[in-house]
């Protein structure tokens, strides 16, 4: 049996039932079982939907259930109640986490929350449509869905979390109107998923795409460069003066990449794990930050040519990944000039250095 641990104004009881303590009085709720739903009712009389168990492929969540309106899906924290379980499983504790059966899901208006992870690893599904009242796309929620390759959002949504849709099928996204917060991780969004562009309405008034990529509204930073954008080469725009962490990380097609001379900083990792990529070319003249890892494991990058004011960071060329080591490419030559950054970098990672100012 399920052991409940409700914790409440740093008080914490024990259950070994169904049934969980909310508020300060000695208010209970208890769970209860309909059409394969197992939910809660809450303080306020709505209700909700902690688990299914039921078989149906195409789930519309009720608008109600036993006469009461269902207002969230999964646990998390709250001010009512703040729960902690002992599970049996993480399929217990994250309601769909890894349902095989679903495969469309239709949330109803009604619902204003969906907790973090309640669909993740759901392995089948491939069809969402969000309610009109969900303003948040919770971390992961629909993270490790292999088969997800529509999903239908609401103009009411306002903020997409961390790993929302890590390891989907989705291959071409948008970003609405009022959307106004994705994860700083943005990358981690649409984590090894097949995205071959993102879409921006233009009544955003933080974020823009152009051919697909997507960038903050006035294009300084580029912050996602579609994992499955068929390009081999990309000049950054001049507009572009930050290249965020991870922006290309894992692109399967890229082979050349310029980076305009406007570009001021390229975040952690931004260009690692291109197995494709050959060449850059920095038309920089001004001065330049190349954070940690921003070329690594770039195994195809056997040299690059750095200007006279960059600062580089750690492993940010130069290295691969073997055996879960960084070790070094053998014969990664370094073009640059004496006494700058590039001189030392190559001598302190024991790269071959090419002057060019001879």
């Amino acid at each position: 049996m399920k052991k409940l641990i409700c914790i409440l104004l740093s008080l914490t009881i024990l259950f070994s039932s169904y049934v969980i303590a909310s508020a300060s009085s000695n208010f209970k709720i208890k769970f209860y079982k309909k059409n394969g739903y197992s939910y809660v009712i809450l303080k306020d009389g709505n209700a909700l939907i902690e688990n299914y168990y039921g078989k149906k492929s195409r789930l519309v969540i009720p608008e109600k259930i036993d006469g009461h309106t269902v207002v969230k899906i999964g646990w998390d924290d709250s001010d009512d109640i703040i729960i902690q379980e002992e599970f049996d499983d993480e399929a217990d504790m994250f309601c769909f986490y890894g349902n095989n059966r679903i495969k469309e899901l239709t949330i109803p208006d009604t619902v204003k929350e969906i907790a973090s992870r309640t669909f993740q690893r759901c392995k089948k599904l491939e069809k969402v449509v969000l309610g009109k009242g969900i303003k948040t796309i919770e971390d992961a929620v629909f993270a490790d869905c292999k088969n997800l390759k529509k999903i239908k959002i609401s103009s009411s949504v306002t903020e997409i979390g961390s790993y929302a849709f890590r390891n989907s099928n989705l291959k071409k996204f948008t970003i609405g109107k009022n959307i106004n917060y994705i994860s700083s991780d943005t990358h981690y969004v649409f984590g090894n998923s097949p995205i071959k562009e993102i879409k921006v309405s233009k009544k955003n008034k933080k974020y823009s795409s152009k051919k697909g990529v997507l960038y903050n509204k006035n294009k300084t930073r580029l912050l996602y460069y579609p994992l499955k954008k068929k390009n081999a080469s990309f000049v950054i725009p001049k507009s572009v003066k930050i290249i965020n962490d991870y922006a290309f990380n894992k692109q399967k097609n890229l082979k050349k990449i310029t980076i305009s001379n406007k570009v001021k900083t390229i975040g952690n990792s931004a260009f690692s794990n291109i197995k494709k990529l050959t060449k850059i070319k920095f038309k920089t003249k001004g001065k330049l930050i190349i954070k940690e890892y921003a070329f690594w494991n770039c195994k195809a990058l056997k040299s690059v040519k750095i200007p006279k004011k960059v600062k580089i960071k750690k492993e940010a060329f130069g290295f691969v990944s073997e055996n879960h080591k960084s070790v070094r490419i053998k014969g990664f030559t370094i073009k640059g000039y004496k006494g700058t950054a590039a001189e030392k970098y190559a001598k302190k990672n024991g790269f071959k250095f090419i002057a060019l100012d001879k």
